[in-house]
């Protein structure tokens, strides 16, 4: 289990220290939504539960923060 969660972990951080940096949001997103929608299938398999579904929950639970948080440090600046 703690290798899984710092495979995951790392995923954002890759990209930084081997591309340019303008390509390192674009693999930073790319990465991370790739591991939230096979999660999303993981969650959906084992449940029976409409996959579909699950992985926009998935998504959507894992965007909400980022967004929040985006929305915080805007309204500080």
């Amino acid at each position: 289990m703690g290798i899984a969660d710092f495979v995951a972990a790392m995923t954002p951080v890759i990209p930084f220290a081997f591309l340019p940096p303008e390509m390192t949001k674009i693999a930073c997103v790319a990465g991370t939504a790739t591991l939230l929608f096979l999660r999303g299938i993981a969650r959906a398999r084992p449940g029976k539960r409409p996959v579909v579904r699950t992985v926009l929950e998935t998504m959507a639970i894992a965007t909400a923060p980022g967004v929040a948080g985006l929305g915080v440090g805007l309204l500080i600046t």
